[in-house]
């Protein structure tokens, strides 16, 4: 290899480093991925806590079930972890608990009730979203987040008699933004630093 190709490789790897790093943090929970099935209808099945292990450790979600290819769920046809009124020992909210706290928090959240429905995504250190979504009709969904969480996560829904939701596709630890943070402008320095010199014995 010669030096120009050397030297197109080293800083290649370099901005590969700088600005592809931080997504090895980041991590998110898709049930189909993940292995999980279920039935099709909340009455066939019960609440339970299931665990996925994660980079950071065992999350565990409860209060609902692994649904797959819900008949009344438009707006999800895959696996989604569901709370319903007919789903037994279910409760609202779902809870999902991390080993410890994270931050840039997601999830997909899926109204499966006949009619809209608003809904609250909270954390144990007092962080809160609301969103409204229309009804599963019309496939009423939203991506809902929290830029910073503890290590408990609630949605809940206020219609308490009559609760229908799932949750898919849950991200946390996600970088929030394409510039270098300091440290990896500090590699980057390195990195061309080290380019010189290769450049330089030839």
């Amino acid at each position: 290899m010669n030096v120009r190709n050397t030297s197109k490789l080293a800083v290649g790897l370099v901005i590969a480093g700088v600005f592809f790093a931080p997504n090895a943090r980041a991590y998110v929970i898709d049930f189909d991925s993940e292995g999980f099935t279920g039935p099709s209808a909340a009455v066939r099945t019960a609440a339970s806590t299931i665990n996925i292990l994660t980079p950071i450790g065992s999350v565990s979600f409860s209060g609902g079930a692994i649904l797959t290819h819900e008949g009344n769920l438009a707006a999800d046809t895959t696996s989604v972890y569901y709370a319903s009124y007919f789903l037994a020992n279910a409760t609202n909210p779902i809870t999902i608990t991390f080993p410890r706290n994270i931050s840039n928090f997601f999830l997909s959240l899926y109204n499966g009730e006949r009619h809209p429905d608003s809904f609250m995504v909270s954390d144990n250190l007092g962080h809160t979203n609301t969103i409204a979504l229309s009804n599963n009709a019309s496939r009423g969904q939203a991506i809902i987040s929290l830029p910073a969480a503890g290590n408990m996560v609630t949605i809940f829904t206020s219609d308490t008699t009559g609760f229908n939701f799932s949750i898919d596709n849950i991200g946390f630890d996600q970088p929030t933004a394409t510039v270098p943070e300091p440290a990896t402008l500090g590699l980057l320095g390195m990195g061309l630093a080290g380019l010189g010199l290769i450049r330089r014995r030839t």
